[in-house]
């Protein structure tokens, strides 16, 4: 029989903590300014709120299989642990043991680490950021603040109204973020990406998924694609500045009309280029499958630049 190891991610502390005799659980700790929380769960589901009290109050179920529940503070840090065994075979991920199902409350001031394994979490209201890690679960943000990581390996993202420093990630899982601002940073590997919303600087890339994207208010937008199509439609800043590329994945873009921008595109390996902003010609090149297209709307003080191998890069309004 094959264990699995996690001595990291949920080596508990060397505290003394009574053994685990209910799964039920409604436990409260006063909180003091500038104190983190850090929550781990391997399976199941915590939801995370940000309120106004002045405490951390931990209320529902924990997993059946757990050995110990940890609620402490040391140091600057309050810890909401739920330990499991030292050892896990295979077929405990396929067990009908009921597993964890807990809120975690907490002032919106804190700042919030989350840690899971299969562990679906959801946070909200959260001024201060927070970093939410899981390998198979969902992440679920709405409404936080300074600086926001939602990480995970083949569950969803499904975020909005973040602020700040965001950075999203996942590899076969999806990605739907709405209405965040700031510098927000996106990444799927066979995943697809959809974002909207306002933010002063995009960043977005997708392996094989496909990309979608309508932003307002750019300064920098940078998308990248290798086999995945990419589908963006932006309103840019006179200051703005895109950057696409694909290797045989297509690029649809649609910039507003009284866009002021200059823009350069260029296919190397018989890919295609579709003009649909101006009136300027698609050149192609003397020798070889390559082609270029250079023209410019209005003023030109914007930069679009796109290169593709062999896929399409149609512009429009």
């Amino acid at each position: 029989m094959r264990f699995i190891y996690f001595p990291l991610l949920f080596a508990g502390l060397t505290s003394s903590v009574c053994a685990l005799e209910s799964r039920n659980i409604d436990q409260r700790l006063p909180i003091t300014d500038n104190t983190n929380v850090v929550i781990e769960n391997m399976r199941g589901t915590v939801a995370i709120l940000g309120t106004d009290s002045k405490e951390v109050w931990v209320s529902g179920v924990v997993d059946e299989m757990a050995t110990d529940f940890v609620f402490e503070q040391k140091g600057n840090t309050i810890y909401v642990q739920v330990k499991m065994p030292a050892k896990i075979d295979q077929d405990f991920w396929g067990s009908r043991q009921q597993e964890s199902d807990f809120t975690v409350a907490l002032p919106i001031n804190v700042k919030v680490k989350f840690a899971g394994v299969s562990a679906n979490v959801s946070a909200e209201n959260l001024d201060q950021g927070a970093h939410l890690k899981t390998v198979s679960g969902n992440v679920e943000a709405r409404n936080i603040g300074q600086k926001v990581r939602l990480e995970t390996v083949s569950g969803d993202i499904d975020s909005e109204g973040l602020r700040g420093s965001v950075f999203l990630s996942t590899v076969s899982g999806d990605i739907t973020d709405k209405n965040s601002n700031g510098l927000v940073e996106l990444n799927a590997v066979s995943g697809n990406i959809d974002a909207r919303g306002e933010a002063s600087e995009l960043i977005a890339n997708v392996v094989s998924g496909d990309l979608q994207v309508n932003y307002r208010g750019l300064s920098k937008l940078s998308l990248s694609s290798v086999s995945g199509d990419v589908d963006a439609t932006a309103v840019l800043m006179d200051d703005g500045i895109v950057k696409m590329s694909s290797v045989s994945g297509n690029i649809t873009f649609v910039v507003q009309e009284d866009a002021n921008v200059s823009v350069r595109v260029d296919s190397n390996a018989g890919g295609k280029i579709v003009n649909r902003i101006s009136n300027d010609a698609v050149v192609k090149a003397k020798y070889g499958p390559s082609s270029r297209l250079e023209t410019r709307i209005g003023t030109g003080a914007a930069s679009i630049k796109a290169s593709t191998v062999s896929g399409t890069v149609r512009l429009s309004h």
